[in-house]
């Protein structure tokens, strides 16, 4: 793989780069998955304009963050979480509901993140979209404004209440393995 092959003007190829990234995570060196394929998909996601090919760059990163052990990229992770949960094209946001969010809630579970860092920035995005939609609302109402802003920060909160309704199975069991009495069971 080289750097033009991330950049194709066919999305196809573009696609099949992606993919390979991902299939080759259990196969290359940590350092790699950790910087050259992490960056690479990183970049796609963030520049390419084709939903299909961020629908690939989102399950080959969800693929390599299991292998990645660098807890440094955690963060970088959640951004790019972020990125695929905000994208305007609802097939990218299933597919990082579905594959990203998984894999990065367990690994904020090991890095003891989940409830101090990603819970809270989703609680904390799920209040800020609320609110913009009650000033929205409250706006549209008095003032007769569009409704895009209010369908927007609907759709956001219905987004955040959606990954938090999905983590739960995975906040109780951070909360089992850190409670007191399971001290001996780790």
């Amino acid at each position: 793989m080289n750097e033009n092959a991330a950049t194709h003007k066919f999305a196809e190829r573009r696609i099949l780069v992606a993919e390979t990234c991902g299939f080759i995570a259990p196969y290359i060196p940590v350092a790699l998955q950790s910087s050259l394929i992490f960056s690479m998909l990183s970049q796609m996601l963030q520049e390419d304009r084709s939903e299909d090919v961020r629908k690939a760059v989102i399950k080959s990163l969800s693929l390599n963050l299991s292998y990645v052990t660098d807890e440094r990229k955690y963060h970088q992770s959640f951004d790019l979480f972020m990125m695929g949960l905000n994208d305007g094209e609802e097939s990218v946001v299933m597919e990082t509901k579905n594959y990203l969010l998984p894999i990065l809630s367990i690994w904020a579970s090991e890095l003891s993140l989940l409830q101090s860092n990603m819970l809270n920035q989703l609680l904390t995005k799920c209040l800020k979209a609320l609110q913009s939609w009650y000033e929205s609302n409250i706006a549209n109402s008095t003032l007769g404004e569009s409704t895009s802003i209010i369908l927007t920060s609907a759709s956001d909160f219905n987004n955040y209440i959606s990954c938090l309704i999905r983590i739960v199975t995975i906040m109780f069991m951070d909360c089992l393995l850190k409670a007191p009495f399971a001290i001996g069971y780790k």
